[in-house]
């Protein structure tokens, strides 16, 4: 359901191309999803919200650490980084709490994994609402990103509470709560689905 949601939004509605596009069957899934993490809300049966983060460290993810100019990272620092992609919401959902609800979750699944960094692109007249949840524009830097032009390079430090109490983030109840014992593993995870039925 991820993947048609995805064909939806992508081709459907926005008419991007996507090379890898499935048109007979509706679908977008990428190689990128092997050894992601994929979040989806639900309503019913169908996704009606979805997002997937990898792990910095994922050779998968060479073509976006270099995309996004990340071959500075120290490596302990790439341990610990993600890359967060494929943020979408059903057009009928979007003024409610969905949107809302998939970023707290996949920062609580990244914080438990072991994350503390993020990075992810988006269209420029969206930072101001990124940055809203502690997001930061990354040296201002504007990337060429091969199937959506021109995006700013954003940037997430997860365990910067001050930061994140000054702009109000959602995420300070989240951090407020974590405890650093509480990770499952520091290893990235292999692929899986996860859903939040709430709806």
């Amino acid at each position: 359901w991820i993947f048609k949601l995805r064909y939806k939004i992508y081709v459907e509605e926005m008419g991007r191309f996507q090379k890898h596009a499935d048109h007979q069957q509706k679908i977008l899934r990428e190689p990128y999803d092997d050894s992601g993490v994929l979040l989806g809300v639900y309503s019913d049966t169908a996704a009606i919200a979805t997002i997937r983060y990898n792990w910095l460290s994922d050779p998968a993810m060479r073509d976006y650490v270099d995309l996004y100019g990340l071959t500075c990272v120290p490596n302990a620092d790439r341990a610990r980084s993600v890359i967060v992609t494929k943020l979408m919401c059903d057009r009928r959902y979007r003024n409610t709490g969905v949107l809302k609800d998939i970023l707290l979750a996949v920062f609580e699944d990244g914080l438990r994994a072991g994350a503390a960094f993020a990075y992810m692109d988006t269209n420029l007249p969206l930072v101001p609402l990124f940055e809203k949840f502690g997001w930061e524009w990354r040296d201002k830097a504007v990337v060429d990103h091969p199937e959506y032009g021109e995006v700013a390079l954003m940037q997430l430090s997860m365990l910067n509470y001050s930061l994140l109490e000054s702009r109000s983030s959602p995420f300070c109840s989240i951090l407020n709560t974590y405890n650093g014992t509480d990770r499952f593993s520091s290893v990235p995870p292999v692929f899986q689905e996860k859903t939040m039925n709430q709806f």
